[in-house]
Parts: structure tokens; C-alpha cells; sequence
């Protein structure tokens, strides 16, 4: 059998180390670039299995600003592990997701998938925290995606910021179909403003007019509450209190 890779072995052995390099780099750059793609492609593969947490709470960041957010999303997971008492080995128990921005129009291709992941991402139970400018909490509280939070939040940490004037109410509003199946208009308190807190600023991660929702769906509701918890310098609780508040 002929070896198609004999004339190259011969040139090579005629060649200095610089000239070998130039030469493999002008004939087999292309396999080159391809194999380091190859290889680049399953070890990120390998790093994401290796840090998924099923267990992990999902925060949605929307219309967010951050310089650093590896450093951020980084600072969180290590405060919050800390604060529910993980194992310093453990996974992160946060996930951040920063890709969203505040539309009620489908004009694009780029806005229509947004809009498609999100809402499988709050059917699906992925996700548990909404933190989003305050138009954004209204607008999907008016679609009943947030769970009131008279009846998830610990009562200590429900009257405190009911108190301090940072909670405030959102009005559900049914469809026509809704309706026929029941459903009524209800006034709920929905969403936390946290414009005036620094946990998120210290952390150099913006949004203007900044709040906050717990989504009715999520399959880490408890550990949303419980990072709010922290945010407000509140003792960590294993399971998410209810209330004896009724909605007003």
C-alpha cells in the first residue's frame, strides 16, 4: 500500500524545526483549526455536565447590566451556599440567566424565541426568581406568573417589607377563555422593589427600576424565598413559610 504521507516525511526530515512548523501550519492548518475545535467543544461539554446542578434555583436577570458577571454570578453562588449551609465541594445552587429583556411586541425572530424560551422556562418549573424592571413584574403578573407573596413569603420577612413600602401589588387579568372557565380579575402582592437595596449593585449588576417576583411554577420556589431571605438579612428557613396575610 502507499503511504500518502512518505513525500512529507521526507521533507521533513530535510527540514529545522521552524521550517517543519510553517510547513505543517500552511498545509494542515485546516485540520488543525478543526481538531482544536473538536477538542475545545467536548471539554466545555464536559465542564457543563460536570457543573449542572438539577437541584439549582434559576434566576431570570431581565434587562440586566453586569461589567463581570462571572465574578458576580460567582459571589452569589458562594454567599448563598454559604448561607444554606452546602458543603463547600457542592455545586452551585444558582443559576443565572441574563438573556432577557422586557418586550410585549413579537416584531423580530429575536424577540418571538425569547418570548418562546421563557414561557418554557416558567411552564417547565426552571424557573423560580424573576429579578426584572418593574413594568416586567406588571406585565407577566398580569398574566398570574407570580405566586402572591403574602402566602410564600415567611411572615417576618412578608411584614418587614410590607412595612418598609417595598412590596407592591399586581392585578391578574384574565382572558375571555379564562373567564369562561372561572376565573376572575384578583389583586395580588406580586413583586418586591429592590431599586434601594445594594446586594446587587455591591455586586456591580444593574437594572433600572429594579424588582423582584417569585414565579408560581418553579420547582425551587423555596429556595428563591430563601435567597431573598438573605438579601434582606433574614435567617435561612428549610421550607418557605406561608402566612396568615390574605390577599387585599
Amino acid at each position: 500500500m502507499v503511504n500518502p504521507f512518505k513525500g512529507d516525511k521526507e521533507k521533513l526530515a530535510q527540514m529545522n524545526f521552524r521550517q517543519k512548523v510553517d510547513y505543517i501550519w500552511t498545509y494542515y492548518k485546516f485540520w488543525i483549526i478543526a481538531i482544536i475545535i473538536v477538542i475545545a467543544f467536548v471539554v466545555a461539554f464536559i465542564q457543563a455536565q460536570l457543573a449542572y446542578n438539577p437541584n439549582a434555583m434559576t434566576i431570570l436577570m431581565c434587562d440586566s447590566y453586569c461589567n463581570d458577571s462571572e465574578t458576580a454570578y460567582s459571589s452569589m453562588n458562594q454567599e448563598f451556599s454559604q448561607f444554606i449551609g452546602l458543603d463547600e465541594d457542592a455545586k452551585e445552587p444558582i443559576n443565572v440567566d441574563d438573556t432577557f429583556f422586557f418586550t410585549t411586541q413579537s416584531s423580530n425572530s429575536n424577540s418571538a424565541a425569547m418570548a418562546q424560551k421563557f414561557l418554557a422556562l416558567v411552564i417547565s418549573g426552571e424557573a423560580d426568581l424573576m429579578v426584572a424592571p418593574k413594568e416586567a413584574i406588571d406585565y407577566y403578573g398580569s398574566q398570574n406568573m407570580f405566586s402572591d407573596l403574602s402566602k410564600v413569603l415567611p411572615e417576618d420577612l412578608f411584614n418587614y417589607l410590607k412595612n418598609q413600602g417595598l412590596l407592591f401589588e399586581v392585578t391578574y387579568t384574565p382572558t375571555e377563555d379564562e373567564i369562561e372557565d372561572g376565573a376572575s380579575e384578583e389583586t395580588y402582592y406580586g413583586g418586591i422593589r429592590l431599586d434601594g437595596i445594594d446586594y446587587f449593585s455591591e455586586k456591580g449588576i444593574t437594572v433600572d427600576n429594579m424588582c423582584a417576583a417569585v414565579f408560581y411554577s418553579g420547582d425551587h420556589q423555596s429556595m428563591a424565598v430563601d435567597f431573598l431571605n438573605m438579601v434582606f438579612g433574614f435567617e435561612h428557613t428549610d421550607t418557605a413559610s406561608e402566612t396568615s396575610q390574605s390577599r387585599e
